[in-house]
């Protein structure tokens, strides 16, 4: 048996090592997924565990070979969207481990072994970065290295939440398997690309040009469908046991209603500056002003009418914190510069809209379902 092993590594080793003397780019990626998957074959046929560690090397070469150059598997700018050879290079090697992972799966009762672990993680990952490149060739089909905007990276955002949510409910329906571990890690990161690259890197009330014609649907797709599928995925990952998932579940929450609250405030902007949201352009009149608090005052009250019927305490907080800063607004800012008479109302308008949120809170305090 000894010998056989040994017999296996040479073999094994010459494998790997021979696609790099003669093969480059998509020929090299697609050469080391196909001996990942001939040395999966062998080692469920002879029981080997070099075999097997041989062919998670190979897998863990082929996506890494596809995630740290990307450019060499760029298409060209005349290339179809979406049919391309990002979809043979990412696509193909994704169904080949996924399958392979699946025809090796165990019986029902039992853990999957670590091999069709590696293979599924292994597929996950391509399949996100397929998703990204295809995302970012639909916007940019000229190269990859073009200036980010905010169209491309809001979709990157919403398609890797759209899978997060899915592996969420793999992980339900096939225990064992790293769906969850994988839904985690690609919302930690997608938290970050919202939090970093949504709200401050491409948002346009700070980067003029990174949304070419602002229009009110196109910031409600761009901020609000990440916001809803953050919201989603904390919604359902959240009620896992593992503590760390619910820490990470209550940051993907307070990163939606970052997301809502800002796109609030873009769609204010948007309606008295349709042609431009960068600030400091254009005058800021007084009914701007007082737009954004009566923007911040119902975003506050949809936001308890939520917490109160949904029995979430982080809504209803954050919805206390919304109206508090609202209040403060008004008191320090937009009245500033009122005269007495108008100051008068506006205090005389605020304090009627607290007394209505605090008499709508009764209500549904009261017509709430039991927690």
């Amino acid at each position: 048996r000894r010998a056989g092993a040994t017999l296996a590594a040479g073999a094994a080793a010459t494998l790997l090592l021979a696609p790099v003397f003669d093969l480059d780019g998509l020929a090299l990626t697609l050469a080391w997924c196909a001996h990942a998957v001939v040395l999966a074959l062998a080692a469920a046929a002879t029981a080997l565990p070099v075999l097997a560690a041989a062919a998670g090397l190979a897998a863990a070469l082929t996506s890494g070979h596809l995630a740290l150059r990307p450019d060499l598997h760029y298409p060209r700018a005349d290339a179809l969207p979406i049919l391309n050879r990002l979809l043979v290079a990412y696509g193909l090697p994704a169904a080949a481990f996924g399958a392979l992972a699946w025809l090796r799966r165990p019986e029902p009762a039992q853990p999957p072994r670590r091999l069709p672990r590696l293979l599924a993680a292994v597929a996950l990952l391509l399949i996100a970065l397929l998703l990204a490149l295809e995302i970012w060739h639909l916007a940019h089909p000229s190269g990859l290295r073009a200036a980010a905007r905010l169209p491309e990276i809001a979709g990157i955002v919403a398609a890797w939440l759209a899978l997060a949510v899915l592996l969420v409910e793999g992980e339900r329906r096939w225990p064992g398997w790293p769906f969850g571990s994988a839904a985690d890690a690609l919302a930690a990161i997608t938290v970050l690309v919202a939090g970093i690259g949504l709200g401050i890197a491409v948002n346009p009330a700070i980067n003029d040009g990174v949304l070419a014609l602002p229009g009110a649907r196109r910031l409600l797709l761009a901020y609000g469908a990440p916001a809803a599928l953050l919201a989603l995925w904390a919604s359902r990952r959240g009620r896992a046991a593992d503590r760390g998932a619910g820490v990470l579940a209550a940051a993907a929450g307070i990163a939606a209603l970052g997301l809502a609250f800002l796109l609030v405030n873009l769609e204010v902007r948007h309606l008295f500056h349709p042609q431009r949201l960068l600030l400091g352009t254009g005058t800021t009149g007084t009914l701007e002003h007082y737009a954004y608090s009566a923007a911040w005052l119902l975003f506050g009250a949809v936001l308890m009418t939520a917490g109160i019927w949904r029995r979430r305490r982080i809504l209803r907080f954050s919805a206390l914190a919304v109206l508090a800063l609202a209040v403060l607004k008004v008191f320090l800012y937009d009245t500033a510069t009122l005269s007495d008479p108008f100051r008068v109302l506006s205090f005389l308008g605020l304090g009627i809209c607290l007394l209505a949120l605090a008499g709508l809170y009764q209500r549904l305090e009261a017509k709430a379902p039991p927690s």
